[in-house]
Order: structure tokens, then sequence, then C-alpha cells
């Protein structure tokens, strides 16, 4: 056998291991709500050269590719165990095994690992916590695919509805168009039918009351069966508490903000996103959602989520490239002085036309 056939054979055997992961590890979400991670990265809802592609990431951490054949047999003595609701890192069971000098086995490790969140210890599955979407633009269709995606097994945030204005046309099938396709983030991963005559999107299972209306304050959402959620308001339309509080309905429990918010209010101030990534106003947002909706707002800080800042002293004030040995670096000139300059060259060219013009 030549060096060739014997990697494809090794990565046959890879591939055939990391499908007979994906129902396990499926399995574990949907009964149990238990997310495998590997070195913090998600397993659930990936595909073969995926789970091998994370296994190769593995290197980066710990200084040597993950196999799958090493992180199977932690993965079948989690099947075993009387679970709660939990997220079990796999590479790291792998990696602490490693090093444990005890002599258990690795059904026997694993089950003395996570053993607090098995048995009388584990956490009782939450019910589900409706959420409603007032607006459907960019922002609010991220976070719709967000929810739709981390629903996991039904006992989180489950989108209920969203809140729009009429359009002309078919207008629930213009936006379930917009939700399927996004130019930016690509094609949405699932499938989404419209039932025009109950105007209902149902993505992946999840149906989506469409409601229309102009007014916050003429809808009552318990006759659509939502009660006690969180409203997500992504319209910008209404930033201040007064106008927020239009969206207390029945059926309305909480209502978050997505736009910056004016006056004293709750809020969340999330690390700055890079310019152009608006996925980024989404996703410390869904976040949020999920360390609040069991959470009472402490007396006197109004429900105040901050992340704390970086230090100073790890803020780069002047970002430059290196130099050759022997020279000293060159560095960006402040932006009033880079205006200054190019004003400078621009009167000068201006001169120039104006001599060609009339000349002397």
């Amino acid at each position: 056998m030549t060096v060739n056939e014997d990697s494809f054979t090794n990565w046959k055997n890879r591939e055939e291991i990391a499908e007979s992961m994906i129902p396990i590890i499926g399995k574990l979400q949907r009964e149990r709500d238990v997310t495998v991670l590997l070195h913090s990265r998600s397993l659930v809802n990936k595909s073969v050269v995926s789970i091998l592609k994370t296994h190769r990431f593995a290197r980066q951490i710990a200084g040597a590719e993950l196999s799958v054949t090493e992180t199977m047999p932690f993965l079948q003595a989690l099947t075993t165990l009387d679970l709660g609701p939990s997220q079990i890192d796999i590479g790291m069971l792998a990696a602490t095994y490693k090093t444990d000098d005890r002599g258990l086995s690795v059904a026997e490790f694993t089950a003395d690992a996570v053993s607090g969140a098995t048995g009388d210890r584990k956490i009782d599955r939450r019910q589900p916590r409706d959420v409603v979407l007032y607006g459907f633009g960019r922002i609010g269709r991220l976070v719709a695919r967000l929810l739709i995606e981390k629903a996991g097994s039904g006992n989180g945030l489950r989108l209920r509805a969203i809140v729009v204005r009429r359009g002309k046309g078919q207008d629930i099938v213009k936006r379930a168009s917009l939700l399927r396709r996004d130019s930016i983030h690509g094609q949405f991963q699932g499938t989404i039918t419209v039932d025009e005559a109950n105007d209902k999107i149902i993505a992946n299972g999840h149906e989506i009351q469409v409601i229309y209306s102009d007014d916050p304050a003429q809808v009552d959402y318990t006759e659509y069966g939502i009660k006690d959620a969180i409203l997500i308001d992504n319209t910008g339309r209404w930033r201040d508490r007064e106008g927020l509080s239009n969206h207390l309905r029945p059926g309305i429990a909480k209502v978050v903000l997505t736009a910056p918010g004016q006056g004293r209010r709750p809020e969340h101030r999330a690390r700055r996103q890079p310019r152009g990534r608006q996925a980024g106003r989404a996703d410390p947002l869904l976040r949020l959602l999920h360390h609040q909706r069991d959470r009472p707002a402490a007396e006197g800080d109004g429900g105040r989520v901050r992340r704390p800042a970086r230090p100073r002293g790890d803020r780069p004030l002047v970002h430059q490239r290196p130099e050759p040995a022997g020279q000293l670096p060159r560095l960006r000139p402040a932006w009033p002085l880079r205006a200054a300059q190019h004003g400078h060259h621009r009167d000068r060219r201006r001169l120039r036309r104006r001599r060609r013009r009339c000349p002397s």
C-alpha cells in the first residue's frame, strides 16, 4: 500500500466516525439540552467535514491535531449518563484525560468530570420563552436567524411573531424571501414555507405569526397565544422609556431596544465592532436575552448589564508595520494632519489648472 492510499484510508475511517457522531450530538441536544463543544466550538448541526476541520483546529490550542478516534469514546460515554441542560467540551475532556494519572477508564473519567450536571445536581429543563420582533429589517432578520438556529430542543427562546407594516402585493412572500437569502450572510440554513391564508412564515418548524400594525398600542398579543414574551424593537423609532412603554401590551413582559437609546434607560453595551459587521449588533443581543430571561432586575441597577472594557494599556494607540533592522518605524500621521496635507495638495492642483486656463 502506498503512502497516498494509506492517507486516504485514514481519511475514510475518520469520515465514518464523524458521520456516526452527528446523530449522537443531535440526540443529546434535542432530548437533554446538552450542547457538545470542541475547544469552545459547537458541534451541533455541523457537517462531517466541519467536524473534522474543528478537530484539526485543536492544533492551534493544544499544539497537536485532535482525532475523532480520541473524542468519540467520550461522546459515547455521555450518552450513558443522566445529564441535565449543559455545555460539555469533549476536547477538554480528552486533553485532561491524557494528563490524569488515576488509571480510570474513559467512562469512569467522564462520569466523574461531569458529575455536577448529572443526577440530583443537574439543572431542570427550563420552560420556553416567547420572543416577538417589532420590525423585520436587516437587524430583525439577523436576530430571527439566530433565534431559529439556537432553538435547540425548543426550551429556550422561541420566535413567535413579527410585527410589521403591511406592504403592497404579496408582502409575506417578499419578507420570507428576504429571510431566505441575504447578500452578506448567504442562504438560510433550513427550510422556509409561507402560509398566506393564516399570515405565517414557517422556518425550520417554527410558526412565526406575521402581525400587521402601524401602532404598537393597538396590538393584543394574547390573541395569538403569546404570553410573558420578550419584545425586541429593532425599528429605532422609539428610543426612550416613554416611547418603548407603548410596547408593554397584554402578552409582553419585557422590551429590548437594538438602536442606541435616549434618556435614562437600562442598557447593554457591547464591544465596538469593525465597520461593516452588522451581525455584531445581533449576537450580543442574543447573549443578553439568554442571560436575563429568568433573572429579575436587581433593585437600583435597572437591569443594567455591561461588558467590562479592556484596560487602556491593552489598546494600541499607534498601528505600525514592522520595519527592517536599523530603520526607524514610520508612523501614520493623525487624521487632522493628513486632511491638512491633502487639502494643501488640492489647492495647488486648482492653482495649476487656473494658470493653464489664463496664461500670463
